[in-house]
């Protein structure tokens, strides 16, 4: 029947059953019609599926039942296709570069020449090579997440009806051993920089920025008569537009800063900035340079040096010091960006006269009772009552 050796249609019950063979074994299955001719349809495109001599012609059939117009794209010309969809994500520029690293980087993996051959497997083997380079497992859940993503964006254009990617699961990545810099440290590394790097790892120190922040800090965002720096931190810029972060500028970053005060320049450290924009590939390595020439150990808790010691070194500094200083930890939160969307505005702005007295202060009876009577002030009354909690907790809490 329908070309098909050894099937069959009859009814049971309300409902008509395809009958088949697969191999020696005889099978059924019901069409849930009670109408012959769309019984025979649905056996027909049921039969064909089976009867595909290959996963191509499976895809083909497949799409051909569910009415989806398909073309073959050629994986040479999937990354164009890609960048003019209208449903795909739209990343930053550095991003979508390193996704066309990462398809170049497939497309040299694989023999295949369309994309409706990537199957599960082919997604597999290409993830085993990844593991193979010994990447970390951050840097391999970027590649597979984007190839998932590709492939999800893809399947209309191509009439993919299934992402080979998107079982595959994610590796659990490690845990950073970035161990803390000591203060030793901190000072001989800026005593012996030069102006501008005194100033780049000073706003890394004492203001806890990122390494894209410093490099590319505008006088903009500082104040030298009110001692505050505030500014959009550049990670959660596109979520977050209107977040800023303000800080007191302790003094050390001052006595930083200063020297290169009156230049006609839009950044502070204008040649880092240039470095930043556009050698990006060789600042990280020129400031781990800087740092070993200066006498810090560059091995970490592992015993390896590779990602454990560079500029965000300084932000984990930064943190540790405020810890150390006493200032509480939801200010410290607010401080260096980790905070809750939720914050006011009111609370930002009295976080930079909180953690100046907090910072700049030896006395532990003052650090606590500046923060008491600034706290006074506050009308958030639950943000008061949580930081005034963590003061009550702290083991050196005055009354």
């Amino acid at each position: 029947m329908f070309g098909f050796k050894g099937s069959s249609l009859y009814k049971r019950g309300k409902y008509w059953v395809l009958q088949y063979k697969v191999g020696d074994k005889t099978k059924q299955k019901s069409l849930k019609t009670q109408i012959k001719v769309e019984a025979e349809e649905r056996a027909m495109e049921f039969l064909r599926l089976l009867q595909a001599d290959n996963k191509v012609s499976i895809i083909k059939e497949i799409a051909k039942a569910k009415k989806i117009d398909i073309k073959r794209i050629e994986l040479a010309d999937v990354w164009e296709i890609y960048l003019q969809a209208p449903d795909r994500s739209d990343p930053s520029e550095t991003t979508l570069k390193s996704y066309s690293q990462y398809w170049e980087q497939f497309l040299e993996n694989t023999e295949k020449k369309y994309i409706d051959e990537i199957d599960q497997e082919e997604a597999r083997r290409f993830c085993s090579y990844l593991l193979s380079t010994n990447i970390k497992p951050q840097t391999y859940n970027k590649k597979k997440n984007f190839l998932t993503s590709l492939f999800s964006t893809m399947s209309h254009e191509a009439g993919l009806l299934v992402n080979p990617f998107r079982d595959i699961p994610n590796k659990r990545p490690e845990k950073a051993q970035i161990t803390e810099l000591e203060e030793v440290d901190v000072k001989n590394l800026i005593n012996s920089s030069s102006v501008e790097e005194k100033a780049l790892f000073s706003l890394g120190a004492y203001a806890g920025c990122r390494l894209k922040d410093a490099c590319l800090m505008e006088w903009s965002s500082v104040d030298l008569n009110s001692l505050i720096i505030k500014f959009q931190p550049a990670k959660t810029k596109r979520i977050s537009p209107h977040k800023y972060i303000s800080l007191p500028i302790l003094p050390d970053l001052e006595k930083a800063l200063r020297p290169l005060l009156g230049k006609d320049n839009k950044y502070i450290i204008p040649r880092w900035a240039h470095l930043y924009l556009h050698e990006r590939s060789v600042v990280q390595q020129s400031i781990k340079r800087l740092m070993k020439a200066s006498g810090i150990n560059m091995t970490g808790r592992n015993g390896k040096t590779e990602g454990v010691r560079g500029f965000h070194a300084f932000r984990h500094y930064f943190v540790s010091y405020c810890a150390k200083s006493g200032v509480p930890f939801a200010v410290v939160q607010a401080l260096v960006g980790h905070g809750s969307p939720a914050m006011t505005r009111e609370y930002t702005h009295i976080d930079v006269e909180t953690a100046r007295t907090a910072l700049v202060s030896n006395d532990d009876a003052l650090k606590v009772n500046n923060i008491r009577s600034i706290l006074k002030t506050m009308t958030d009354l639950e943000l008061k009552d949580k930081i005034l909690n963590v003061i009550d907790s702290h083991p050196k809490k005055l009354n």
